[in-house]
């Protein structure tokens, strides 16, 4: 997913559609421009190609040319969007340097193909970091704010943090004492994969899931009468202990 503006020293920030302009699009010019088959003065600005083609006034976007683009003239100067304040000058800016840039465009977020990065290079190690590929994109974030790993934990404090993340409850006086005397490099992959495996893990993971669909065991409001909706529920923890993955989580549900 894209994060917004990317700054370069020395360089002017690059602006990245999906995270900078669209949301200004939409909050603004959608409603008028391409919304419920509204396209008023025949510019619709949903698809790149339908802001390249413009409406009856011409061109909306010349990449490259924020001055010549009406998109852009017609927002510094105040004339769009129409019944709204103007808008704000770091918006605008966002527009110009946008066009001026190219005016590259890019599909939904969820629609472009992930592409595993590069490790970022030239980075020390610091405190033993980094011991994994995560661990340099981590590192170099905490640089960029000039910040430091924090010391590692103690093994008693790692296993309970460990086990409160993963299952929501707290490990078992045996499960440290063993943790806290294994010496070995791959005790703590060793304390996460066992913890995944767990059928605690899906139950404690499906929270989220089902609080955002709103899961409740009664109906609530006058009578709170009872409905059966623990099947569902089940089903979340059993396809997260399962590790499904997402395209299929989503597809059966839909189905449902």
């Amino acid at each position: 997913m894209a994060v917004g503006f990317v700054f370069h020293p020395g360089q002017a920030a690059t602006v990245i559609f999906e995270a900078d302009v669209r949301p200004i699009l939409k909050a603004h010019c959608f409603r008028c421009h391409g919304e419920d088959g509204s396209a008023k003065g025949g510019l619709d600005v949903r698809l790149h190609k339908l802001l390249l083609k413009g409406g009856k006034h011409g061109t909306a976007i010349v990449p490259g040319q924020a001055e010549k683009s009406l998109l852009y003239t017609k927002i510094r100067d105040g004339k769009m969007p129409k019944e709204q304040a103007k808008l704000p000058a770091a918006q605008i800016e966002t527009i110009r340097l946008w066009i001026e840039q190219g005016a590259k465009w890019q599909n939904h977020w969820a629609f472009i193909p992930a592409k595993r990065p590069g490790l970022p290079l030239g980075q020390a190690r610091a405190g033993g970091w980094p011991l994994n590929a995560i661990d340099h994109f981590i590192l170099a974030r905490l640089r960029a704010g000039q910040l430091a790993p924090s010391p590692v934990a103690a093994r008693r404090t790692l296993i309970r943090r460990a086990t409160l993340d993963l299952t929501g409850l707290p490990p078992t006086p045996a499960e440290i004492e063993a943790f806290a005397a294994d010496s070995s490099p791959r005790a703590y992959e060793r304390l996460v994969d066992r913890l995944i495996a767990s059928s605690r893990y899906g139950e404690h993971m499906a929270q989220a899931w089902l609080d955002a669909a709103r899961y409740a065991d009664t109906n609530g409001f006058q009578s709170d009468s009872t409905r059966n909706q623990w099947h569902w529920r089940d089903w979340v923890v059993d396809a997260l202990n399962r590790n499904m993955p997402f395209d299929q989580f989503t597809i059966e549900q839909l189905a449902e």
